[in-house]
C-alpha cells in the first residue's frame, strides 16, 4: 500500500521507489515483489517518470546537463535519459 500511496502523489521510477520503501523499513523481497507487480500493471514507468521530469525541469529552465544527473540520481538508464534529451534537443538550441 506504501507504494502505491507514493505513486498516487507523483511518478516515482523504479529505483526512487525502491530507495522510499526501503526506508520505510520494507525487506528486500518485498520490495522487488511489489516493485514487479506495479511494473507488470503499468503503475509505475521509468520511461513516464523520465518523460514528465525532462518537462518539468525544462519548463523551469534547467538545462540538459543538470536534467541529466537529476536522473541519473533517481536511477534512470543513460540510455533513456539520452533518447527523451535528444528529442527536446532543439528546446535547448531555440
Amino acid at each position: 500500500m506504501a507504494a502505491v500511496r507514493l505513486l498516487a502523489r507523483r511518478e516515482h521510477s523504479k529505483d526512487e521507489l525502491r530507495r522510499k520503501l526501503k526506508r520505510r523499513g520494507h525487506g528486500q523481497a518485498i520490495i522487488d515483489t511489489v516493485i514487479g507487480a506495479l511494473d507488470e500493471a503499468a503503475y509505475v514507468s521509468d520511461t513516464r517518470f523520465a518523460e514528465m521530469f525532462v518537462r518539468v525541469r525544462r519548463a523551469r529552465g534547467q538545462g540538459p546537463v543538470r536534467i541529466r544527473a537529476e536522473l541519473r540520481q533517481r536511477g534512470v538508464e543513460d540510455a533513456l535519459a539520452d533518447d527523451l534529451l535528444t528529442e527536446t534537443a532543439e528546446f535547448w538550441i531555440d
